[in-house]
């Protein structure tokens, strides 16, 4: 607690009545009602702006753009589910694969396009401006976040902050997975913090199921998932209000859709499987000399490919692939990947006293503040603009002191519980880059994270520059 008497007007009630914990406000000290031009309590300008931006992006700056790298897999697949073929690799990218079992993906990305793909034959068009739908929601759900946590001023703030977020209509305009992991992750959010007030039969499914989604979204996921979950069913507890059956039932949910991917994953895969088959081809390219060393520090390379022969045949596996030959012979995906996976592993022992210099060039690539040009123009192989990718560096950088204000000013309403999720999403991002390699695209959940406190920050300085 600070020597602070009072909150801003737009604060939820006092310190007490800011926590999460603690019974909503009454009386003089309730937030000012959100006007009538909202969205579930989210002004709609934002809302209209993030869509109109979105969809200029798309229409003008991606206009007759082919879809590049995963978007491939993404919308194929997506294309397939429809015609009965079950996650099933796509035709594209490795060929060695094609029409057998696949987890390179989680399978949400690919299952939630795929009424448009099949509407619409995957046409890029199309499935940009799910994206762009799917967009918006983002900003909406920022901006109820921001709502629930620090009031009506916040919430403006973080939405407006959003709707022109150069990372997320960026993200918003690729097939990728981002965008509806995001989505699904800010929901199991919101749904985690309702629980922890007043749970029920409903939210212990609906926290249970989204997290469950969430797992299946992004691999990295499978540890966030834990910890929304654990928002929801521990503050429950805390205020007196959760039981036995309701937090088994929210486990419980967690784990069915899970569940039956892993058991799906067990029944095709020689080698264990979770959630994806993914980690082993990234890791390779990440743990050999050429990222280690040089002007590709902290990058990735197929590069690393070159000390392969997984099929024994004297041809290493860079060379078969860049030819257009199988390098795999009789060997499935998730055999692929642990024999990548066990050698990135050997290297990372191999050269461990590397590692803390190599990690923190990934972290400064992530973050744009290392040769932003290396890390920029990699991502016009997934179909990432550099010139946008420019503007999206510059912007999250001057919002860092926003945040931070935010983070201050949550610490000090005792919104402590919400502020350490948001930094453990922040944490994730980092740690994943320092882990795999400095893809701008690893950050969506920092930049989430910082837009949402830099609405509260936003709204805590314009509170004070009213008062004084």
């Amino acid at each position: 607690m600070t020597g602070d008497k009072s909150p801003p007007t737009d604060a939820v009630g006092s310190d007490e009545a800011n926590s999460l914990d603690a019974s909503p406000p009454t009386g003089p000290a309730r937030a000012k009602r959100p006007s009538s031009r909202t969205v579930w309590g989210v002004a709609r300008w934002p809302l209209e702006t993030a869509f109109v931006l979105r969809l200029a992006f798309v229409l003008v700056a991606k206009r007759g753009d082919p879809l590049a790298g995963d978007e491939l897999f993404y919308s194929n697949q997506a294309f397939e589910l429809t015609r009965g073929k079950w996650y099933l690799w796509p035709n594209t990218l490795l060929q060695s694969f094609v029409g057998h079992p696949t987890a390179a993906h989680p399978p949400l990305t690919s299952t939630m396009l795929a009424p448009v793909a099949g509407l619409t034959g995957a046409a890029p068009l199309a499935l940009r401006l799910a994206m762009v739908l799917l967009g918006v929601v983002v900003v909406l759900l920022i901006g109820r976040l921001a709502l629930e946590i620090a009031g009506p001023r916040a919430s403006t703030a973080a939405a407006g902050l959003a709707a022109v977020a150069a990372p997320l209509v960026l993200s918003d305009g690729s097939v990728m997975s981002e965008t509806p992991s995001i989505v699904v992750l800010l929901g199991a959010t919101l749904v985690a913090l309702r629980f922890r007030r007043d749970p029920s039969v409903r939210l212990a499914v609906a926290l249970g199921a989204l997290v469950g989604l969430m797992m299946l979204g992004r691999s990295e996921f499978v540890i966030l998932a834990p910890i929304v979950m654990a928002v929801g069913i521990l503050g429950a507890w805390r205020a007196g209000r959760a039981t036995i059956a309701l937090s088994a039932l929210t486990v419980g949910a967690a784990l069915v859709l899970p569940g039956a991917w892993v058991f799906r994953n067990a029944a095709v895969f020689a080698e264990p499987t979770f959630t994806s088959s993914q980690d082993g081809f990234t890791l390779i390219g990440s743990y050999c000399d050429d990222v280690w060393d040089g002007p590709g520090v902290g990058l990735w390379t197929l590069g690393c490919l070159r000390e392969f022969d997984l099929d024994n045949d004297g041809t290493d596996d860079l060379t078969e692939l860049l030819g257009d030959t199988d390098p795999y012979g009789a060997l499935d995906e998730s055999q692929v990947a642990a024999a990548y996976r066990e050698r990135a592993v050997e290297y990372a022992k191999d050269h461990r006293g590397d590692l803390p210099r190599v990690a923190s060039f990934r972290v400064l690539r992530m973050l744009g503040w290392y040769h932003p040009s290396d890390t920029l123009q990699y991502g016009t192989g997934e179909g990432r603009q550099p010139w946008l990718g420019w503007i999206a560096i510059v912007e999250m950088t001057l919002l860092l002191p926003l945040a931070a204000v935010g983070a201050v000013t949550l610490y000090r309403r005792r919104q402590r519980t919400v502020l350490g999720l948001l930094l453990a999403q922040m944490a994730l991002a980092i740690a994943m880059a320092a882990i795999v390699y400095g893809l701008w695209r690893f950050r969506s959940t920092f930049d989430v994270s910082v837009l949402v406190l830099a609405g509260v920050g936003l709204a805590t300085l314009a509170e004070r520059s009213r008062l004084g």
